[in-house]
């Protein structure tokens, strides 16, 4: 009986120690496949996409080791949303948007087999894990939000290229216009939709992935009137509400202002409606200031309300490198 008890005691030890590799090899193999799915995302190269595939997996103990992957085992390809939301991966083609990773513990792989406990005294010293994950980097439906009051008019900044003076107006369309350029080349499919604020709010463009009426709009844009940040996020979040919205994509909302909030709706409550609307789960606001004058403190309220960044410009160097950075801050999303 002794012996029946101790044979029990180590077969329960084992299946625990099964369970825990597994689960250990499953968050290993998530990670590495969506720190691939985020250099991608960077723009980064394939050979660079599978030294931070196996950075990171190296990083992640599975039985006391660090998960060791081949190049063999992450296979990067495209993957795409159906009509349900779900997605499907087809490895290769072009643009690349997503990595398939293969996490083996196996005898033969990098990593090898894991050893057993108590198992390798009734025969059993080894057993084999494996789990695949695939990532894509996530696609998202952005409204940006552009302040049109008249303090737009304001000169004192110079065209990035030309150096010449021009208003903060032009130099906010310059800076969306390298933001829209960076979104159309991300490898992701992307819509974006534009709603413009001063004491009133225009939707001027709904979400879309043909982005032409967006760049009709934003270029004609005038600015006149005082500043309601607050109505321009309200009117964001109706327009992330529009039947265009695709269930699987992640709503952003960017609010861009060059002055201070001297109107009605709050944008900090504004903010914190969007983040707690079901219909909108998930939802992150990035915030941006443009010149000196700019309400930065409450800006930032907004931004850290919303879940997202923060970024002050000064000039307009400063603005298309804040809608740069923004436009390429996609994550990642597991697909499988």
């Amino acid at each position: 009986m002794l012996s029946l008890f101790i044979a029990a005691a180590g077969f329960a030890v084992d299946v625990a120690y099964i369970q825990l590799t597994q689960t250990q090899l499953r968050a290993a193999t998530d990670s590495a496949a969506q720190a691939g799915a985020e250099a991608l995302a960077e723009g980064k190269s394939a050979a660079e996409v599978r030294t931070a595939v196996k950075n990171i997996a190296a990083k992640n103990m599975v039985a006391g080791k660090g998960l060791l992957i081949d190049d063999a085992n992450i296979v990067l390809g495209r993957a795409a949303a159906g009509a349900s939301g779900k997605y499907s991966f087809v490895g290769g083609g072009t643009p690349l948007n997503a990595v398939r990773v293969n996490g083996l513990r196996t005898s033969g792989s990098a990593s090898g087999s894991v050893s057993t406990m108590l198992g390798r005294f009734m025969g059993t010293d080894s057993f084999d894990a494996s789990k695949v994950a695939t990532a894509a980097i996530e696609e998202r439906d952005i409204i940006v939000v552009v302040d049109r009051s008249g303090s737009m008019n304001w000169g004192g900044v110079r065209h990035p290229i030309t150096g010449r003076r021009i208003t903060r107006l032009e130099g906010l369309k310059y800076a969306v216009g390298v933001f829209r350029k960076v979104v159309d080349e991300t490898p992701s499919v992307e819509q974006i939709g534009l709603v413009s604020y001063s004491h009133n709010v225009r939707i001027d463009a709904d979400l879309d992935t043909n982005y032409t009426k967006f760049d009709r709009k934003m270029a004609s844009m005038r600015a006149t009137g005082a500043t309601d940040i607050g109505l321009g996020i309200k009117d964001a979040v109706k327009a992330l509400k529009s039947m265009r919205r695709r269930r699987h994509a992640s709503p952003v909302i960017i609010v861009m202002t060059d002055g201070r909030h001297n109107r009605r709706y709050d944008p900090v409550k504004e903010t914190r409606r969007a983040r707690d609307d079901d219909e909108l789960a998930g939802v992150v606001v990035h915030a941006v200031t443009f010149s000196s004058g700019a309400d930065r403190r409450r800006m930032r309220l907004v931004a850290n309300e919303g879940g997202g960044k923060y970024l002050h410009a000064d000039d307009t160097d400063d603005l298309v490198r804040s809608f740069d950075e923004l436009a390429r801050t996609a994550g990642s999303v597991l697909i499988e």
